[in-house]
């Protein structure tokens, strides 16, 4: 697999984790020489999951919520699975995977789950920027921080 997962992690709540993964998703994008190459905004954070709200258009969005049901053991069948539940955002080649719905509920994730969508999203994207919770009481914020490429 590429080795190109980025984990952003704020030291406290409301400490700019979200600004930071937006402004640096945009950044990668714009370096990009080959326009095909796209950068996936992954909203981990599971007790704040407003990521990139401001890059997509009003109205019902897919979320994680839809996704983790899904997942198999085959990394093949989980990349087709992410790409039916990815938003296209309005910032050419940033898409977004949005947070759950049930803020502060993490306790109904499996392992299995955050580490199946890590996987397909890092075989599908030439980076992956993903928001993670600045406690460990989450399974996603443990697992980023395992597969981290890079921490900020």
């Amino acid at each position: 697999m590429k080795e190109n997962f980025i984990a952003i992690m704020s030291s406290v709540v409301g400490n700019g984790s979200k600004y930071t993964a937006t402004r640096l998703a945009k950044e990668i994008v714009r370096n990009f020489e080959d326009e095909e190459k796209r950068v996936l905004l992954l909203d981990f954070n599971f007790d704040y999951p407003y990521l990139a709200r401001e890059l997509i258009e009003e109205g019902e969005h897919p979320t994680v919520d839809d996704v983790f049901p899904l997942l198999t053991e085959s990394l093949e069948e989980n990349k087709k699975i992410l790409k039916e539940y990815i938003i296209e955002t309005m910032v050419d080649g940033v898409d977004l995977l949005k947070g759950t719905n049930f803020a502060g509920m993490v306790n109904h994730l499996s392992p299995d789950q955050i580490q199946y969508t890590i996987d397909a999203a890092k075989d599908s994207y030439e980076y992956v920027v993903a928001v993670i919770a600045p406690t460990m009481n989450n399974l996603a914020t443990i697992y980023s921080l395992i597969n981290a490429d890079k921490l900020v």
